[in-house]
């Protein structure tokens, strides 16, 4: 569906709904791009052009303005004309002390045009490379601070039109010379500039040109004393650190520092753990690790950076992303961001709707990570759930369910499809001035009952439209997409299901686990080419039948050998991947596939019993009796299951059959007398060929019967068996044996937990890149499973997969770092209204967390009170 095939147009309305949920989506953490630990030419070996390997270094200092002004023709900042219009001024004169006091009085104070030329050129580097968070950390000095950042926002207002500028955050740094020759990086709030300049003062060598540069304490008495004056301290580039040098005594004290949770590296190729780990008993996970851009030169800018997890850039949640670094500090890679995704939900103002803000709309925005829907019981936290289910599946379980969705008049789905924006209008189709019971209420024709018994929506109930963005800013264009068949597609593309833990374990109750987790794998497998074939079998005549039936069921096998295949190979990586956690097995059904021919052959052998007829119980006039071809296709579908036994028949591959299992071995009559007075012949001395042709055309004769056993022979082939190690849990620690158990064996706090692993993990594999939605998975959960097991999986998928989660745990919301918190309120019991949403770096945010998942204030300091003392104790 490409879109030159749409009309695409104004809609005030659904412009409206676009703007609010698009501008709101703010509030959530995201990724920032970092450049950390840079340089300027306020340190003397700043170079402009850094020079790799054995090339001889030429420094900013020996540098002519010719020469730098070329450097920005070369690397795409001026144009040809620019650069001659630059280089003929100051030929002239231009770029003197008369200019130089007009610049400052724009606010940018620069020693002469060169120095100015040059940090312009950083500038302009930074905003080509969409950086958004600069720590500038020159040798023992900050007299480029003040510099770069003026620049960067002189630049912001009024340079460089042609780039998509972010605004670019820069942090008062420095790195400082200490006397163990390691170099630590301090970098402090601006608010808190004058401690630091008084630790420099007290501390530091400054002086660029003199070799005495730098401090006369080691790095851990710096790390110390940044850390008393309010900032934060770390080994820069450690991976160039030599500490063979140092005593024990001093490395053991230094690594195993609680100031030590930081480092930088330039290279990540480096071994992170070796290092800690000859001098500490902490693991890499211990430590913060940020990829340094260690620049000393503009082609440098840009090739080395972290990516920091905040909702908006400060000092004090750039702590907060270091502290809870596993989650939020990403060096060296940017984590991949689903191209898929639900943006947010809308709800005009409405008086009838559960989900209400009296006076406003209601309406908020899902992450692309992680969102967590959390408050008190009956705020409405499953209500959105129940809305996403059915407006994106347009199907409803009940009536009753459908009329309290309706009851909110219009609801609005903004989504992201690979890339594309779509949104999606639920239209409810009642007539409010009837009772809900009366044949009236609903348009004519507004659902069917499906095979399942839920209502299958009809289309008027929803519009799709496709959106694009219009020429001015902020405006959005729409198209409506007409057909049934590409809606369809789009929203299976979109949505599969949420997870009910009530669900789960309504299917581990009843043993129900292998199905459950078939149907999850089955999840966009055609069913269409199936039924198509069903129903060619099921109204096909006899000789149709006989004609065609080998080919279709070898069609059927094709599908299922491609998805065994398939499962086969993902659950073989899956289970290496989690080899420690769960494993998952499919093994064949022929045992139970048995029984299908009961179908057809139950009731024709009670007849036979009580016919009299002798001859009628043999096949053909001969001595093999039905009784005997029953127990023959027992055993073959026993070893080949029932669709490849009934490809083989009607392909006739009597041989292939007859080397899996001889049907004269299955005789039990001998030649008798009795037979010989019936005209039965000895079927031993027959041809095979007459014997499967019976069985072929009896079969035949039931094949409505047979059509279906076909169908589901496909739909139960595989049985998926379990194992989860009951060991993955905190208390036990990483040197507990792993104990893998079959489901069947586990609690039922185990088998969900085995399960929700299974689903969270599992999408990797089977490329499952739609939203995955759970509605309270802590629920029959203690809490180390939720630590150990539950948060590490939704802290490994949610950067790749949004996830979205109601829940009452505050382990979950915390440790799995949310970045949307969406927090619930009613007031009344009749009506729920968003109460705030945001990070959890937020304050605020942490203290609804506190007052709805930890029972308030009060219970929270008394539960840390009670923990400190016996802690302490």
């Amino acid at each position: 569906m490409e879109s030159y095939k749409y009309s695409f147009k104004n809609n005030n309305v659904l412009q409206e709904v676009c703007r609010k949920l698009e501008n709101s989506r703010k509030r959530y953490g995201r990724l920032y791009k970092f450049e950390i630990h840079i340089h300027t030419p306020a340190s003397s070996d700043y170079q402009i052009h850094e020079v790799k390997e054995d090339d001889k270094k030429v420094y900013y200092k020996d540098h002519s303005v010719e020469w730098i002004l070329n450097y920005a023709l070369k690397i795409g900042m001026l144009t040809q004309q620019e650069f001659h219009d630059y280089l003929n001024n100051f030929k002239a004169g231009l770029y003197g002390q008369e200019y130089m006091e007009k610049l400052r009085g724009r606010g940018l104070d620069y020693l002469d045009f060169k120095e100015y030329f040059t940090y312009y050129m950083i500038a302009y580097k930074l905003y080509k490379e969409e950086i958004e968070g600069v720590i500038i950390s020159d040798h023992n000095t900050i007299e480029g601070y003040d510099k770069l950042k003026s620049m960067i926002s002189y630049c912001y207002e009024n340079a460089f039109s042609h780039l998509p500028k972010k605004d670019i955050w820069v942090i008062l740094g420095i790195e400082i010379s200490c006397s163990d020759k390691n170099h630590v990086v301090a970098i402090i709030d601006e608010n808190n500039r004058k401690a630091l300049e008084r630790f420099i003062e007290d501390n530091i060598v400054s002086d660029q040109e003199s070799k005495y540069c730098g401090t006369i304490e080691h790095s851990l008495t710096v790390l110390k004393k940044i850390h008393d004056i309010g900032g934060k301290a770390y080994i820069a580039h450690i991976n160039s650190s030599n500490f063979k040098s140092l005593t024990g005594t001093y490395k053991n004290e230094l690594f195993n520092s609680a100031l030590f949770d930081l480092i930088g590296v330039t290279t990540q190729t480096y071994k992170v753990e070796s290092t800690i780990r000859a001098f500490s008993k902490r693991t890499s996970s211990d430590i913060c690790v940020f990829y340094e851009s260690d620049s000393h030169g503009i082609n440098t800018l840009g090739v080395r950076n972290t990516w920091i997890k905040m909702q908006g850039v400060s000092y004090g949640n750039l702590l907060k992303a270091i502290f809870s670094h596993q989650i939020s500090v990403y060096p060296f890679h940017k984590p991949i961001i689903a191209p898929t995704f639900i943006k947010g939900i809308y709800i005009p103002e409405n008086d009838t709707g559960f989900l209400n803000n009296t006076t406003s709309p209601f309406y908020f925005n899902f992450s692309k990570d992680l969102t967590c829907i959390v408050g008190g019981r009956g705020t409405g936290k499953s209500t959105i759930l129940k809305i996403l289910d059915i407006l994106f599946s347009q199907e409803v379980e009940n009536k009753k369910t459908l009329n309290f969705i309706s009851k909110h008049g219009m609801i609005y789905l903004l989504f992201r499809l690979k890339g594309q924006d779509y949104i999606l209008r639920f239209i409810p189709q009642i007539n409010p001035e009837y009772s809900e019971d009366s044949l009236y209420y609903y348009a004519p024709d507004a659902f069917k009952r499906t095979n399942n018994s839920t209502l299958k929506l009809n289309d008027f109930w929803f519009k799709l439209y496709k959106i694009r963005t219009g020429e001015n800013k902020g405006q959005y264009l729409f198209a409506e997409i007409q057909k049934q068949v590409d809606k369809e597609i789009i929203l299976s593309q979109i949505y599969r299901k949420h997870f009910s833990i009530s669900t789960i374990i309504s299917s581990i109750e009843s043993n129900d686990f292998s199905n459950f987790i078939k149907d999850l794998m089955f999840s966009g497998e055609s069913q269409i080419e199936i039924d198509k074939i069903k129903n060619e079998l099921y109204y096909s005549n006899k000789t149709d039948f006989l004609r065609n039936a080998g080919k279709k069921i070898s069609s059927i096998q094709s599908i299922l050998h491609e998805w065994s295949t398939n499962i086969t190979s993902l659950l073989q990586n899956f289970n290496l991947d989690n080899k420690d956690v769960l494993s998952i097995n499919l093994e064949n059904t022929y045992g139970i596939q048995e029984n299908y021919i009961d179908i057809i052959f139950g009731e024709f052998l009670d007849k036979l019993e009580e016919d009299n007829n002798y001859k009628n119980h043999f096949v053909d006039s001969t001595t093999l009796k039905w009784f005997d071809v029953y127990e023959f296709i027992k055993a073959q579908i026993g070893k080949l299951g029932a669709l490849r036994f009934l490809e083989a028949l009607y392909l006739k591959e009597n041989k292939f059959l007859e080397e899996n299992y001889p049907i004269k071995k299955f005789i039990t009559t001998k030649v008798s007398e009795k037979t010989i007075t019936h005209g039965l012949e000895d079927a031993n001395k027959v041809r095979i060929e007459r014997l499967y042709t019976a069985i072929r055309n009896h079969l035949a004769n039931s094949r409505r019967d047979l059509a279906l056993i076909i169908v589901k022979a496909y739909m139960d082939n595989g049985k998926f068996s379990m194992k989860f190690n009951v060991n993955a849990r905190e208390d036990i620690g990483a040197s507990a044996k792993v104990n893998m158990k079959n489901i069947e064996e586990l609690s039922l706090g185990q088998k969900v937990v085995a399960i929700l692993t299974f689903i969270i993990n599992y999408g990797k594999y089977s490329n499952d890149s739609t939203p995955l939605i759970i509605d309270q998975p802590e629920d029959n959960l203690d809490n180390q499973y939720i630590y150990k097991t539950l948060v590490k999986s939704l802290q490994k998928i949610k950067n790749q997969r949004q996830v979205i989660i109601v829940t009452h745990n505050s382990t979950l919301v915390i440790n799995t770092g949310a970045e949307q918190i969406i927090v619930l309120e009613t007031k009344d019991g009749f009506h729920s209204h968003l109460k705030a949403q945001g990070y959890t770096g937020n304050k605020k945010i942490i203290e609804h967390i506190i007052n709805y998942l930890e029972g308030g204030n009060e219970a929270f300091q008394r539960k840390i009170k009670e923990y400190n003392l016996l802690i302490n104790s």
